[in-house]
């Protein structure tokens, strides 16, 4: 029995005998209402020999393993004697327990602020038209579909500040990221990561309009297409699962076009900017077109 309630010297000697038996994270789940009594070094340290375990006994904890990683790295984001670059390396290797979490990891701040990061996830997971095919090894691949996970939940704009965008890290950011992937053939790829990643962005403070400022004045300097093209990709996948009666038809497609049309006249001193918003309504409005015609179908059946 794991003395989770004991002094921190058994505590200590408790953990150490887990690891030593193969079970690290028997005794970290065992601390899980009483973290506080580890240092968040020994935490990350039992989450990386959990690796190990989980690779030789992946039932061993059944459905409860995600609700106590989600526990342990909730803490462990809000722990005083946090390191950053600790946890980022826990979170990447249990990537797939936060594959539908809404959760902000540690690891996307640092993305956030690390463009040279960001860029070596995107050249884990893409290769470039000119690098030479080569055979990937099990490994390699792991580490793609977790750098892809990375990728696809990453929604925390560079220069976020509280409910602002700091336009000029925003910039910076890009460029650094825009520069690395030219030199290494995967510019394509990475403004798609990009336009992706800007199609969070939140409403403007002044205008109330969509996109952020910041993100209206990265798009006219930045002139990717494909960047341009991922953000309305992204838009339109964002509206995720939703309901509506069988005779709606395209009302709500409808409204969405209309707001869209709104935030083009407001962006008008952007103009890429506006001429993207534009398209996003066109295509909001083709939708519609198609749910009432689906809807008439219906009503003749």
């Amino acid at each position: 029995m794991f003395p989770s309630d004991g002094d921190d010297a058994a505590i200590r000697f408790a953990c150490q005998k887990f690891a030593a038996s193969g079970r690290p994270l028997g005794a970290l789940f065992a601390m899980h209402r009483n973290l506080n009594r580890l240092t968040s070094v020994v935490i990350c340290e039992l989450l990386t020999l959990g690796v190990a375990e989980l690779n030789a006994n992946p039932e061993r904890y059944s459905g409860m393993l995600n609700y106590y990683l989600k526990e342990v790295f909730a803490y462990l984001r809000t722990a005083a004697d946090t390191e950053p670059a600790l946890v980022a390396a826990c979170e990447f290797k249990y990537i797939e327990a936060f594959r539908f979490s809404r959760d902000e990891l540690i690891i996307h701040r640092l993305l956030s602020k690390d463009p040279a990061l960001f860029f070596e996830f995107i050249t884990n997971v893409y290769r470039s038209k000119d690098q030479e095919e080569a055979e990937i090894t099990q490994h390699q691949q792991a580490i793609a579909r977790a750098s892809y996970s990375i990728l696809s939940t990453f929604v925390l704009l560079p220069g976020t500040q509280e409910n602002d965008v700091d336009a000029g890290m925003l910039a910076t950011w890009i460029v650094k990221v825009r520069r690395l992937a030219s030199d290494r053939g995967l510019l394509e790829i990475t403004d798609r990561q990009v336009g992706r990643l800007l199609a969070h962005a939140p409403l403007d403070s002044n205008d109330n309009g969509w996109p952020h400022r910041a993100v209206r004045l990265a798009i006219e300097s930045t002139q990717s297409t494909d960047a341009e093209s991922a953000i309305e990709i992204e838009r339109f996948n964002m509206r995720g699962a939703h309901t509506k009666s069988i005779e709606a038809g395209g009302v709500q497609e409808r409204a969405f076009a209309e707001t869209y049309r709104k935030w083009a006249c407001q962006a008008a001193a952007t103009p890429r900017t506006s001429a993207m918003l534009h398209r996003i309504a066109k295509q909001w409005e083709a939708h519609a077109a198609y749910e009432d015609t689906w809807a008439e179908q219906q009503k003749m059946r």
